[in-house]
């Protein structure tokens, strides 16, 4: 049932956004509007976690989705990590990045419009808290097939499409 209404409001979202009020340097056409009330900053914030859903999660269900994005979230709420999204995503360096997309040495360029569209409606859902959190304020995430890497000393685990959530 959860799902059936998360998917609706998806639907409701993606029918209603207006997807030219904004550019991003990654994909050149416009793809997201924002209320009124939204500042630059909010749209800047949207479009980087539209990012990190697409680079890292765009295969994974809605729910995967959405939980990516929230560990960017709990991460600006956390001690442990820089306050605002831009920094979180932007967190390390060419060695050792955050979010493997930032230092993979791969061009970051949005080749399926329907994946990026749906990542930015996700974004601005999980950035305006209209989708709950499913990782229970996880900070990390891994994708087990993907990495030899394993936090041995790992809280609250939670196993979302092929992601790892779970705190230290």
């Amino acid at each position: 049932m959860k799902n059936l209404i998360l998917g609706i409001l998806i639907a409701v979202l993606i029918l209603s956004v207006n997807f030219n009020s904004f550019t991003t340097p990654i994909y050149k056409e416009k793809v997201v509007s924002c209320k009124e009330t939204c500042t630059e900053q909010d749209v800047k914030n949207i479009r980087l976690l539209a990012e990190v859903i697409y680079f890292e999660a765009r295969s994974e269900p809605t729910a995967g989705q959405a939980a990516v994005a929230w560990v960017v979230m709990n991460r600006t709420a956390s001690k442990e990590f820089p306050k605002s999204i831009e920094k979180v995503v932007k967190q390390g360096t060419n060695k050792s990045c955050q979010f493997s997309y930032r230092c993979d040495n791969i061009k970051d360029v949005v080749v399926e419009t329907a994946s990026w569209k749906k990542a930015v409606v996700v974004a601005t859902l999980v950035y305006n808290s209209k989708i709950p959190d499913p990782t229970y304020g996880a900070e990390y995430y891994l994708n087990p097939d993907k990495t030899k890497i394993r936090p041995n000393k790992a809280k609250s685990k939670t196993k979302i499409g092929n992601h790892l959530f779970y705190n230290l």
